[in-house]
Order: C-alpha cells, then sequence, then structure tokens
C-alpha cells in the first residue's frame, strides 16, 4: 500500500509538472491582444509576452511572474504612458516576483515614474531605453533585482532606490539623472556610466580620493575625499549617507536636482565649491557637525538646507556666497546650528527657519533680499554667542555682533559699529544690528599672539601666548644694573622689530592684535656712587692743594 501511495504521489506530481509546463505559452501583441496591458491580464505565471513593433500608449500593472519583451528590439517598440502628466501611476507598475522587461523605449514627459518595482524581488530590468520621466526606475523596498544594460536619458532621477537592498545595477548608461539611493545598503552598482564619465558608487569604503567622476555616491563610507570634479545634469552630483569624517572641496556642480546631498552624515567639511542653478545647492539630512565652508551657492531654488526629520545639530555655514536663490538658507527642525561671516543677497527669500529653533546667526551680511528672513520662531539668536573683542574702524571694542541688514538705519552715538536700536527679524530681533558689512569687523577671540621679550640683563616678565585684543602688561626689572664703579646700564626703552622704540618705561601695558617681539634696549651712564666717589677724590685733590699752599706760604714767612 505504501507503495502504490508513493507512485500516485510521483505520477500525480509529474502529471503536475507537465501541466505547468503545457500552460508557459508565448502570447503575441497586436497578434492575440491589441495591448500590452490584455496580454498581462490573460497571462499566467510563466508566460512570455511578445510585443511587436508600434508604439503602446498604456499604462502597465503586472501582477504575475511573467517575461515582456519587445521583438523588434529598442527604438521599434515603444511605450508611453496614457496619463501623461501623473506623477502617481508609473508607466509599467511592477508588483510581482520574477518579472522580466526587456527590449523596449519607454518615454515619458517628465512626469512621473517609467518603471515601478515595489516590494519585490528576482525582477529583470535589461537592455531597454527609458527617457523623459521625474524617475526612470524606482526600486521601492525591492531586494534582489537585476536593472542591466539600460539607457537612461533625460529623467530627473535616472534611478531611485528607496529601501531597496541587495539589488544588482550594472552597466547602465545615464545621459542626466544618475542614481539617487536613500536608505539602501549592500547594492552591487558598478560598470555604470553618466554623461560619459564614471559612476562612482562605493560602499563601507575607507580613505579614498576620487577626482574622476561623473557622478559620486558614498554609503557607510569613512575618510572620503571627492576633489576637483566638474558635474552637471545629474540627480545628486555628490552624495553621502552614513558617511564620516569626509571632505568634499573644488567642485563644480550645475543644473541638477541636488549638488551635494548629505543624508545621516557626520563631521564633513564641504569647502570652495561651485553650486549653480540647481534645486537644491546644498542638502543636509540628519546630519551633524557638517563644515559648509567658503562656498559660492547662486541661481538655485534651494541654496543652503538643513533638514531633520528628527533633528540636524551642530552644522555650520560659514563664509559663504549666497546669492540669488529663491531662498538663500534654509533650516527646517533643526537646532544648535551655526550660520557666521555669510553674505546672504538678491535671494527671493534671505533666510527660512521653520519649526526651529536655538540657532545661532550673525555676522552675516542680509542685503538686497525680496525677503530678508521668514520666520516661525522665536528663539534663535541673531547675534554673537558672548561678547567679543573686535576692531572695528581702527579700534577696539568689546560688545555681542548682530547681522548687518539693507534697509536698517539705526544710529551709533558711540562708533562702535553697532546700532543702538534692535532690528525686527519676522518674530525674532537682532539686538545688536551691524552698521556695516561684516567685512569691516575684525573678531578677535579665538586668535593667539605670541609675545617675545629679550634683554641682555635684567629679568623681563609679561611674555606668553595671549588671546587677540587682550591688555599685556611687560616689565624690565631693575631698571638700572651696576657695569663698574663709576656706570650703570640704564633701561632706555621697549623696541619692536621695525626699530622704533614703542615705550621708555620699564613698565608697559598695551593690548596686543599680532604677534609682537620686543627687545629692552640699554645705554651706560656714570653711576650715583661713581659720581660720589669722583666728587670726593676732586675734593681730596682740592684740599691738598689748598694744605700744600698754605704750608708752602707759612715756610716763606718763617724765613723772613
Amino acid at each position: 500500500m505504501a507503495a502504490s501511495f508513493s507512485l500516485l504521489t510521483l505520477l500525480l506530481a509529474t502529471s503536475a509538472t507537465f501541466r505547468v509546463c503545457a500552460t508557459n505559452k508565448i502570447i503575441h501583441v497586436p497578434g492575440d491582444f491589441e495591448t500590452i496591458q490584455a496580454a498581462v491580464d490573460a497571462a499566467d505565471d510563466g508566460d512570455e509576452v511578445v510585443v511587436g513593433g508600434g508604439t503602446y500608449i498604456e499604462n502597465i500593472l503586472i501582477r504575475k511572474q511573467i517575461t515582456i519583451r519587445s521583438e523588434s528590439g529598442v527604438g521599434k517598440c515603444i511605450i508611453e504612458p496614457m496619463l501623461l502628466y501623473s506623477s502617481v501611476v508609473p508607466t509599467v507598475n511592477i508588483s510581482s516576483n520574477h518579472v522580466e522587461i526587456n527590449g523596449f523605449t519607454i518615454e515619458g514627459n517628465r512626469y512621473g515614474i517609467g518603471i515601478s518595482i515595489n516590494n519585490v524581488g528576482g525582477c529583470r530590468i535589461a537592455n531597454n531605453v527609458i527617457s523623459g520621466f521625474y524617475c526612470g526606475v524606482l526600486l521601492l523596498r525591492s531586494s534582489n533585482n537585476e536593472v542591466v544594460d539600460n539607457t537612461f536619458v533625460g529623467n530627473d532621477f535616472g534611478m531611485s532606490l528607496e529601501g531597496a537592498n541587495d539589488n544588482v545595477i550594472s552597466n547602465n548608461a545615464f545621459i542626466r539623472g544618475g542614481v539617487h539611493v536613500l536608505d539602501s545598503y549592500n547594492n552591487l552598482i558598478r560598470g555604470n556610466h553618466i554623461n560619459g564619465k564614471s559612476l562612482v558608487y562605493l560602499e563601507r569604503v575607507s580613505n579614498l580620493l576620487v577626482n574622476e567622476a561623473g557622478q559620486v555616491v558614498a554609503v557607510n563610507c569613512r575618510g572620503i575625499t571627492i576633489r576637483g570634479l566638474n558635474l552637471s545634469d545629474i540627480a545628486v552630483g555628490i552624495e553621502f549617507q552614513g558617511t564620516e569624517d569626509s571632505t568634499v572641496e573644488r567642485n563644480i556642480i550645475e543644473n541638477s536636482s541636488f549638488g551635494i546631498e548629505l543624508i545621516t552624515s557626520s563631521d564633513i567639511r564641504l569647502a570652495n565649491n561651485l553650486l549653480r542653478n540647481n534645486t537644491w545647492g546644498v542638502f543636509l539630512v540628519e546630519t551633524k557637525n557638517i563644515e559648509v565652508i567658503d562656498n559660492v551657492v547662486v541661481g538655485n531654488i534651494f541654496g543652503i538646507s538643513i533638514s531633520g526629520l528628527i533633528e540636524s545639530s551642530s552644522n555650520k555655514i560659514i563664509n559663504n556666497t549666497v546669492k540669488g536663490n529663491l531662498c538663500g538658507i534654509s533650516i527646517s527642525l533643526s537646532s544648535d546650528n551655526v550660520v557666521t561671516n555669510n553674505t546672504v543677497k538678491e535671494n527671493s527669500e534671505g533666510i527660512s527657519l521653520i519649526l526651529t529653533g536655538g540657532n545661532k546667526i550673525y555676522l552675516n551680511d542680509i542685503v538686497d533680499n525680496n525677503c530678508s528672513v521668514y520666520s516661525d520662531a522665536q528663539t534663535n539668536q541673531w547675534h554673537s554667542e558672548k561678547r567679543m573683542n573686535y576692531k572695528y574702524s581702527g579700534r577696539i571694542f568689546n560688545n555681542y555682533l548682530g547681522n548687518h541688514w539693507s534697509g536698517y538705519n539705526g544710529s551709533d552715538a558711540d562708533l562702535d559699529g553697532v546700532g543702538d536700536t534692535p532690528h525686527k527679524v519676522g518674530k525674532e530681533v537682532d539686538e545688536y544690528p551691524l552698521m556695516q558689512p561684516h567685512s569691516r569687523y575684525t573678531p578677535l577671540y579665538g586668535k593667539s599672539c605670541l609675545v617675545e621679550l629679550f634683554s641682555e640683563m635684567g629679568k623681563v616678565s609679561g611674555a606668553g601666548q595671549y588671546e587677540a585684543g587682550s591688555t599685556v602688561v611687560v616689565q624690565i626689572s631693575p631698571a638700572v644694573v651696576p657695569k663698574d664703579l663709576f656706570t650703570d646700564y640704564v633701561f632706555k626703552g621697549w623696541i619692536a622689530e621695525n626699530g622704533t622704540i614703542v615705550s621708555k618705561s620699564p613698565t608697559y601695558s598695551f593690548t596686543v592684535m599680532e604677534p609682537l617681539s620686543l627687545t629692552a634696549s640699554w645705554e651706560v651712564q656714570p653711576s650715583s656712587i661713581g659720581t660720589l666717589v669722583s666728587v670726593g677724590i676732586v675734593a681730596s685733590v682740592a684740599v691738598a692743594s689748598v694744605m700744600v699752599f698754605l704750608f708752602s706760604k707759612k715756610r716763606g714767612t718763617d724765613r723772613t
């Protein structure tokens, strides 16, 4: 009975296998069905839909494990979306495992998605031309798929990986667009090119210099330096995700969706880059300790943006030129960031602060913007964290320093360069507005000046390191040093390196601005003791002469 049961089971399994194989069929479009969607609806798992030449205007939803390939190849078999202006409905929407799309031209109109692969695996997108979409191929929460040997033309984002792991993206050519990666890991992205240059994708790489590339994406890397690239017409020029201790410097990125995008990254320096005519020039999301310094950010929709789904903090925006953007600098859902020494001018909106507080914004020029500041908060600080020593108009002052604003008409009675009346900033106030551009003020905090003292005799005091703007007291003691019985070395003055006498007093008090070297000068003068001795000798000689004279005179009298 057991044997017959086993045989029956085997026969049933074999017949089932033959039945599955027998149902794998090839469906032709337009031979069997006029539309691709109709053929897909009629297909079963394992079937193949072969599409003849022509243009098919439709949006295709695939929920079966099938292959769809063109009979005539790319350029002769074209799929266009029926919903041209929809950003919701993809042209090809794959929601089944093990689907292959091969050999089509899929054309959009700058909106929506070409091919969406949503929460599935084992799919293959190969040998297609995908053009004119906001996103050519979207891999959303999908793993173990292949996108190979395709050409992406004129998409804002050639490919976007969002929560997509362990996929293979290889040997694709991107003309504009490129790849955008968000919360996606362990993907094999290699052999791709964008605008004729290599698309450099790095994951878990350390200590690498990249100076030739058409796009750079670094995921969970450390010690990466990106230098000297000239990038344009791409999704993201340089993207860091989960990357730290790296540098992006001296690059030009223009006409792209994102110039530089940093996500969940820390301790990155962005310096001396030109970001021009992008949607976002610099975009920081969930970042810490990012230094954005000495960049030129012009003509973008958003110049420099800091945003936090939870929070971005401790970032510094320093000494940048932010000009001609729709919004110059924007900070949202973030705190404890510093914005200082920037020129923010000729933007539609200079600075935007939304749902954010605790940021320090000072020593900026915020001028000639249509709207200087939008702020819905009241907890940001529009002046330096503490009073500081600074040089203004050749004099040293100590005060808080705010920002320079076009349209501020306050007075400055004490001529310290700080307005006497506050300047209203949205719902907030700059209590120490500057009368002149920030370049006219030289903060002295943090600058160390070495004071050196030299003397051939005596003991000097007061040498050492001082913070610029500090008061220094130097002294020589004693001011008189005996040379011999008759002469002394007497202090003449303090001489600077240029040979001028800066003070004739043994105790000299001054404000230090630069490193300084002083030498004590001495001259020889008769000593007080020597003078007394000389006087005594002269007196003794005189007395002796008188006595000799008197003695001689007495002897003469005696002879008479």
